[in-house]
Parts: structure tokens; sequence; C-alpha cells
């Protein structure tokens, strides 16, 4: 088993969110230059941990630039499809859970991001999708 799925089953949700925060904190600290960073759909929606969540935000507000990263443009069906993977990656709780905090967090999410993707295709067509709308955002520098 991965080492997330074995701190959230020894120590729980709210520690991994605390953690995860952490990290990220410490990472662009020792960072020299640009930096980019995948968070997990509950980095800045976590119903629990909302002084967390208010520090992960302020982060990176301060520090970069907010991309979304969603498998579908309609948010019930990125619920679904989000719950469907969390529900296999972390069986201690079910689909029903996972739906349930899904189903919250793609509008957030949408509302908090400064650029938005569509995650269709392969992870290269992903990767290239999103440069592209860094790009188009004027966040990339020009060359």
């Amino acid at each position: 088993m991965a080492a997330i799925p074995n701190l959230i089953a020894a120590r729980g949700y709210a520690t991994y969110c605390q953690v995860n925060a952490a990290i990220a904190a410490q990472l662009v600290l020792e960072a020299e230059g640009r930096v980019v960073m995948a968070t997990s759909s509950g980095f800045l929606t976590h119903d629990e941990q909302p002084a967390v969540v208010a520090r992960n935000l302020d982060l990176v507000r301060r520090t970069g630039t907010a991309v979304v990263v969603l498998p579908s443009d309609v948010d019930g069906d990125s619920a679904e499809l989000i719950a469907r993977r969390q529900a296999q990656r972390y069986p201690q709780e079910s689909y029903e859970h996972w739906l349930a905090v899904t189903t919250k967090r793609p509008p957030i999410n949408r509302a908090l991001a400064d650029v938005e993707v569509i995650a269709r295709g392969s992870p290269e067509e992903v990767a290239a999708l999103t440069f592209a709308r860094l790009g188009a955002a004027g966040v990339l520098e020009r060359r």
C-alpha cells in the first residue's frame, strides 16, 4: 500500500490534510524559482480543516497560479469519476461517502482556479493543454 493510504488509515484524513499542507508550504519555501505542484482535490476544499484550507489558499495566491484539472466539464460527472477512483484507492470508505465528498469539490475548485483544464486524452495531451492554458492566461514567460 502507498504512503498516503497508510497515513490516512493510521492517523485519519484530517492528519493527512495537515501533513499535505505542511509539505506544500515547505516545498515552496525551499524552492529556487518557479514551482509546479500537484495537490489533492481536497487541498482547497476540505470541510473539516477550514484553517488548513485557508493557509493553503493563501499559499497558492501568494506564490502561484491555481490550476484545476477535472475529468469532465460537468461537475456531477467529475464527482462520480473521482468518487469511483477514490473508493478503489481507499476501500475503507464507501463509494457513497466519496460521492458525497467529491460532489462538493468541483464547483469550489472551479471558483478558486485561475485556469481550468478538462483532462481528456493522454497525460501528455493534458500536460500540453495545461501549458497552453497557462500561456493564454499570461502565466508562462514569453520567450
